[in-house]
């Protein structure tokens, strides 16, 4: 059975990532930060497999890679991400939180990807996957404001856009998501949808993705956002 990795996967859109690749027979590789949450998420179904990871720490990533093994991935999800303090005024943004956001939004996902990429060459599918948003687009910012939060997604963009140019000659497909405005803890609750829907319109993107899609950054409705 084909196997997927889900980095942030203890709650909201990574949570039923799990539930819905696991419930497809999928072999399931789900991080969270704490024993409490991974054992949580074990319990959910035989095809879970739980990991600690915390995403911002080297060590753990390698450590990571190393419990994985010799083995495969066929799909990789970085899901895992802050949002910050998104009412901050401009004048009030300091460095602490932009290292803090840019740190798990932007650095960690491509160090997660550079640690398992050899486990994604094993696999048949060859996908990398992360988490962008629409807050993401220059182009769509017609209003201003979510600073850091805006600013670490454009970062991810760019980053997984050169990751994709770079690694596309693998054969390895890097591209991004837009789960849609969903009703998560994140963002408390408020939104367009609910986080099933999400996952499945995206699931449905990977399940259809070949080599000439990477670097696209493709919504759950299947259309691409510019930014």
């Amino acid at each position: 059975m084909p196997s997927v990795l889900i980095a942030g996967a203890n709650r909201g859109i990574g949570l039923e990532f799990v539930r819905q690749y696991a419930a497809e027979g999928w072999t399931v590789h789900a991080t969270a930060r704490s024993d409490q949450a991974c054992a949580a998420l074990a319990a959910l179904d035989p095809n879970v497999r739980s990991h600690r990871l915390e995403v911002t720490d080297p060590k753990s990533i390698a450590a990571l890679a190393r419990e994985l093994g010799s083995g495969s991935l066929d799909v990789l999800i970085a899901n895992a991400g802050i949002s910050g303090d998104l009412a901050r005024p401009p004048e009030q943004v300091d460095r602490r939180e932009l290292l803090e956001v840019m740190g798990v939004n932007t650095f960690a996902p491509l160090h997660l990807a550079v640690a398992l990429r050899p486990h994604l060459e094993r696999g048949r599918l060859k996908i990398a996957a992360a988490m962008s948003s629409l807050m993401s687009s220059i182009a769509r910012n017609t209003n201003g404001t979510q600073y850091v939060y805006r600013a670490s997604k454009t970062a991810l963009n760019a980053v997984w856009t050169s990751l994709a140019r770079e690694w596309r000659p693998a054969g390895l497909i890097c591209v991004l998501l837009r789960p849609g405005f969903v009703r998560t803890e994140m963002t408390d609750f408020k939104g367009e949808l609910e986080a099933p829907e999400s996952v499945r319109g995206m699931r449905k993107v990977v399940a259809g993705l070949t080599l000439a899609d990477a670097g696209r950054l493709i919504g759950y409705d299947g259309l691409d956002l510019p930014w």
